[in-house]
Protein backbone atom coordinates (compact mmCIF):
# COMPACT_ATOMS: atom_id res chain seq x y z
CA UNK A 1 0.00 0.00 0.00
CA UNK A 2 0.70 3.61 -0.37
CA UNK A 3 2.90 5.19 2.47
CA UNK A 4 0.48 8.63 1.11
CA UNK A 5 -1.80 9.52 3.84
CA UNK A 6 -4.59 12.21 4.37
CA UNK A 7 -2.21 14.39 7.19
CA UNK A 8 0.74 14.07 4.47
CA UNK A 9 -1.36 15.09 1.12
CA UNK A 10 -2.50 18.18 3.21
CA UNK A 11 0.90 18.82 4.48
CA UNK A 12 2.04 19.01 0.74
CA UNK A 13 -0.98 21.39 0.17
CA UNK A 14 0.10 23.55 2.38
CA UNK A 15 3.71 23.70 0.98
CA UNK A 16 2.61 24.39 -2.51
CA UNK A 17 0.33 26.86 -1.54
CA UNK A 18 2.85 29.33 0.52
CA UNK A 19 5.49 28.90 -2.13
CA UNK A 20 3.27 30.23 -4.61
CA UNK A 21 1.88 32.74 -2.15
CA UNK A 22 4.60 33.79 -0.68
CA UNK A 23 4.98 36.74 -2.02
CA UNK A 24 1.17 37.19 -2.99
CA UNK A 25 -0.47 40.49 -1.89
CA UNK A 26 -3.81 41.78 -2.40
CA UNK A 27 -5.69 44.76 -0.51
CA UNK A 28 -9.70 45.13 -1.76
CA UNK A 29 -11.13 48.49 -1.18
CA UNK A 30 -14.66 50.10 -3.04
CA UNK A 31 -13.32 51.25 -6.44
CA UNK A 32 -10.25 49.53 -6.66
CA UNK A 33 -7.89 46.66 -5.90
CA UNK A 34 -4.24 46.61 -5.08
CA UNK A 35 -2.46 43.62 -5.80
CA UNK A 36 0.97 41.89 -6.24
CA UNK A 37 3.25 38.35 -6.37
CA UNK A 38 0.52 36.76 -8.16
CA UNK A 39 0.95 35.31 -11.63
CA UNK A 40 -0.89 36.66 -14.41
CA UNK A 41 -1.90 35.54 -17.64
CA UNK A 42 0.63 36.62 -20.28
CA UNK A 43 3.56 38.85 -18.40
CA UNK A 44 4.64 36.58 -15.80
CA UNK A 45 4.69 37.89 -12.09
CA UNK A 46 3.03 41.06 -11.07
CA UNK A 47 5.05 43.48 -9.21
CA UNK A 48 2.76 45.95 -8.33
CA UNK A 49 -1.14 45.91 -10.17
CA UNK A 50 -3.72 49.12 -8.85
CA UNK A 51 -6.85 48.03 -10.88
CA UNK A 52 -10.32 50.21 -10.10
CA UNK A 53 -13.98 48.42 -10.56
CA UNK A 54 -13.97 49.83 -14.06
CA UNK A 55 -10.72 47.98 -15.37
CA UNK A 56 -8.60 51.03 -15.62
CA UNK A 57 -5.27 51.20 -13.55
CA UNK A 58 -1.89 50.61 -13.57
CA UNK A 59 0.27 47.32 -13.73
CA UNK A 60 4.21 46.55 -12.93
CA UNK A 61 5.39 43.05 -14.09
CA UNK A 62 8.52 41.50 -12.52
CA UNK A 63 9.52 41.10 -16.18
CA UNK A 64 9.91 44.78 -16.93
CA UNK A 65 7.27 45.91 -18.22
CA UNK A 66 4.11 48.30 -17.48
CA UNK A 67 1.00 49.05 -18.46
CA UNK A 68 -1.55 52.02 -18.22
CA UNK A 69 -5.01 52.05 -19.01
CA UNK A 70 -7.68 54.43 -19.47
CA UNK A 71 -11.90 53.53 -20.91
CA UNK A 72 -11.86 57.06 -22.75
CA UNK A 73 -8.38 59.41 -22.14
CA UNK A 74 -4.91 59.25 -20.74
CA UNK A 75 -3.35 62.83 -20.54
CA UNK A 76 -0.62 63.49 -19.07
CA UNK A 77 0.95 67.21 -18.12
CA UNK A 78 4.10 68.71 -16.78
CA UNK A 79 6.06 71.95 -17.02
CA UNK A 80 3.28 74.05 -15.15
CA UNK A 81 6.31 75.12 -12.28
CA UNK A 82 9.10 75.59 -14.41
CA UNK A 83 11.18 79.00 -13.62
CA UNK A 84 12.23 81.17 -16.59
CA UNK A 85 15.80 79.89 -16.30
CA UNK A 86 14.52 76.55 -16.48
CA UNK A 87 12.72 76.77 -19.38
CA UNK A 88 15.26 74.86 -21.52
CA UNK A 89 14.61 71.71 -19.85
CA UNK A 90 12.66 68.46 -20.71
CA UNK A 91 9.33 68.66 -19.08
CA UNK A 92 8.33 64.99 -20.51
CA UNK A 93 10.75 62.65 -22.13
CA UNK A 94 10.01 59.49 -24.01
CA UNK A 95 13.08 57.24 -24.01
CA UNK A 96 13.35 53.92 -25.31
CA UNK A 97 17.09 52.61 -24.71
CA UNK A 98 16.14 49.50 -27.20
CA UNK A 99 13.27 48.85 -29.17
CA UNK A 100 10.47 51.20 -31.08
CA UNK A 101 8.42 53.84 -29.97
CA UNK A 102 5.04 53.64 -31.58
CA UNK A 103 2.14 55.91 -31.68
CA UNK A 104 -1.32 54.98 -33.34
CA UNK A 105 -4.56 56.59 -33.65
CA UNK A 106 -6.91 54.66 -35.44
CA UNK A 107 -9.90 56.66 -35.80
CA UNK A 108 -8.35 60.45 -35.49
CA UNK A 109 -5.35 62.72 -35.62
CA UNK A 110 -1.76 62.73 -34.11
CA UNK A 111 -1.04 66.27 -33.97
CA UNK A 112 1.84 67.55 -32.45
CA UNK A 113 2.35 71.25 -31.49
CA UNK A 114 5.13 74.02 -30.41
CA UNK A 115 6.95 76.72 -31.30
CA UNK A 116 9.61 75.00 -33.21
CA UNK A 117 9.23 70.98 -34.02
CA UNK A 118 12.43 68.97 -34.64
CA UNK A 119 12.76 65.26 -36.21
CA UNK A 120 16.21 64.36 -36.37
CA UNK A 121 16.93 60.67 -37.86
CA UNK A 122 20.36 59.09 -37.71
CA UNK A 123 19.60 57.36 -40.75
CA UNK A 124 16.23 57.80 -42.35
CA UNK A 125 12.88 59.98 -42.28
CA UNK A 126 10.32 59.03 -44.64
CA UNK A 127 7.02 60.37 -44.27
CA UNK A 128 4.10 58.66 -46.56
CA UNK A 129 0.82 59.49 -46.59
CA UNK A 130 -2.41 57.25 -48.32
CA UNK A 131 -3.72 60.86 -50.27
CA UNK A 132 -1.81 63.84 -49.72
CA UNK A 133 1.62 64.76 -48.65
CA UNK A 134 0.69 68.57 -47.74
CA UNK A 135 4.29 70.98 -46.98
CA UNK A 136 2.59 74.48 -45.99
CA UNK A 137 4.93 77.41 -44.73
CA UNK A 138 5.24 80.83 -45.69
CA UNK A 139 9.11 79.54 -46.46
CA UNK A 140 10.41 75.89 -47.28
CA UNK A 141 13.77 75.02 -47.62
CA UNK A 142 15.27 71.59 -49.09
CA UNK A 143 18.86 71.04 -48.81
CA UNK A 144 21.12 68.34 -50.02
CA UNK A 145 24.09 68.70 -47.82
CA UNK A 146 26.68 66.17 -49.70
CA UNK A 147 24.12 64.31 -51.81
CA UNK A 148 21.23 64.29 -54.67
CA UNK A 149 17.99 65.89 -54.39
CA UNK A 150 15.70 64.07 -56.46
CA UNK A 151 11.89 64.75 -57.23
CA UNK A 152 10.08 62.27 -58.89
CA UNK A 153 6.36 61.92 -59.55
CA UNK A 154 4.51 58.75 -61.34
CA UNK A 155 2.45 61.50 -62.61
CA UNK A 156 2.62 65.35 -63.23
CA UNK A 157 4.65 67.79 -61.24
CA UNK A 158 4.01 71.15 -61.67
CA UNK A 159 6.02 73.90 -60.48
CA UNK A 160 4.11 77.32 -60.40
CA UNK A 161 5.71 80.79 -58.78
CA UNK A 162 5.89 84.36 -58.80
CA UNK A 163 9.24 83.72 -59.95
CA UNK A 164 10.73 80.94 -60.92
CA UNK A 165 15.17 80.61 -60.97
CA UNK A 166 16.97 77.16 -61.41
CA UNK A 167 20.61 77.80 -61.40
CA UNK A 168 23.56 74.79 -62.05
CA UNK A 169 26.81 75.24 -59.89
CA UNK A 170 28.43 72.61 -61.74
CA UNK A 171 27.13 73.18 -65.62
CA UNK A 172 24.33 73.83 -67.97
CA UNK A 173 20.88 73.31 -66.78
CA UNK A 174 19.58 70.61 -68.71
CA UNK A 175 15.83 70.14 -69.36
CA UNK A 176 14.28 67.16 -71.71
CA UNK A 177 11.39 65.58 -72.66
CA UNK A 178 10.11 62.59 -73.41
CA UNK A 179 10.00 63.53 -76.71
CA UNK A 180 13.47 63.95 -76.62
CA UNK A 181 14.57 60.19 -76.31
CA UNK A 182 16.49 59.90 -79.46
CA UNK A 183 18.51 63.86 -79.00
CA UNK A 184 19.27 62.46 -75.54
CA UNK A 185 20.11 59.03 -75.39
CA UNK A 186 22.70 59.47 -72.65
CA UNK A 187 20.47 62.03 -70.49
CA UNK A 188 17.48 59.96 -70.32
CA UNK A 189 19.43 56.80 -69.31
CA UNK A 190 20.64 58.57 -66.21
CA UNK A 191 17.37 59.87 -65.33
CA UNK A 192 16.07 56.14 -65.14
CA UNK A 193 18.90 54.96 -64.03
CA UNK A 194 18.02 57.37 -61.34
CA UNK A 195 14.76 56.01 -60.83
CA UNK A 196 16.04 52.46 -60.12
CA UNK A 197 18.54 53.50 -57.78
CA UNK A 198 16.02 55.54 -55.59
CA UNK A 199 13.35 52.49 -56.33
CA UNK A 200 16.15 49.91 -54.56
CA UNK A 201 16.29 52.83 -51.51
CA UNK A 202 12.71 51.69 -50.71
CA UNK A 203 11.06 55.54 -51.48
CA UNK A 204 8.20 53.57 -52.94
CA UNK A 205 7.54 50.92 -50.66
Amino acid sequence: MSDITEDKIQEEVKRIVKEELEDYFRMARPGFTMSSGHKTTGHGVSEFCLTTDTIQGMHFYKQGNVKMKANKSFEIYSGESLRSVELNRFSIVLDAETGHVKIISKQGDVVIEGENVKINASDTIQLNGDRIVNLVSPSIQIEGDGGPVSIISHEEIDMIGGSVSIYSESGAVELSGGEDVFANTDLIQRIINLIDDIKRLGVFL
